[in-house]
């Protein structure tokens, strides 16, 4: 997909660290093609808004009508920049009474990535997925997501379990040698 409507300096396939501030009508139309873009155009597009989200030059809310244009990706670039936002504004809101909203509008974003992803690797699974359901994972629970959290903790009592029994065998072996 060409960004021919947008200024002379978009971030199409750029290199450098350059910000790009879109008028409204431009912003527009790249929110409503963004998930025609390449994934690293995705995840410059993401990083400009909140880039400028944080120079108070675009609105919190323009930042999030792109990422829920980009809920379906799966790209770990793209989602650690969307959970370093969500972690900052998140930030922001302790001690404030709106944060479960905010945390609740975030498991929102959150949860269908991590069920897409799932909890167990996937036969020929690439690294970054792995890498992903691990940020997934972090996130959700610094969130409060209870099911995530409820099985974390399941999953390391199973663990300590597993290490346990293993560490009495092992001794029982090398006590027979």
């Amino acid at each position: 997909m060409s960004l021919a409507f947008a200024s002379s300096s978009a971030p199409v396939g750029r290199g450098g660290a350059d910000r790009c501030l879109y008028d409204g009508a431009h912003f527009e139309k790249l929110v409503a093609s963004a998930a025609q873009l390449s994934e690293a155009d995705k995840v410059n597009l993401a990083s400009d808004a909140w880039a400028l989200v944080q120079a108070d030059r675009q609105s919190i809310p323009d930042y999030f009508k792109l990422v829920e244009t980009l809920r379906e990706e799966n790209s770990l670039a793209l989602w650690e920049q969307i959970t370093a936002a969500l972690s900052i504004i998140d930030f922001l809101y302790l001690g404030n009474s709106e944060r479960a909203a905010f945390q609740a509008y975030g498991r929102s974003l959150l949860k269908p990535v991590f069920a897409r992803v799932g909890w167990e690797p996937k036969k020929d699974e690439e690294v970054t997925t792995g890498l992903l359901r691990t940020k997934l994972i972090t996130e959700l629970s610094e969130f409060g997501d209870e099911d995530v959290i409820a099985s974390a903790v399941s999953a390391s009592r199973n663990l300590s379990l597993i290490q346990t029994r293993c560490r009495q065998i092992c001794a029982l072996r090398f006590s027979m040698l």
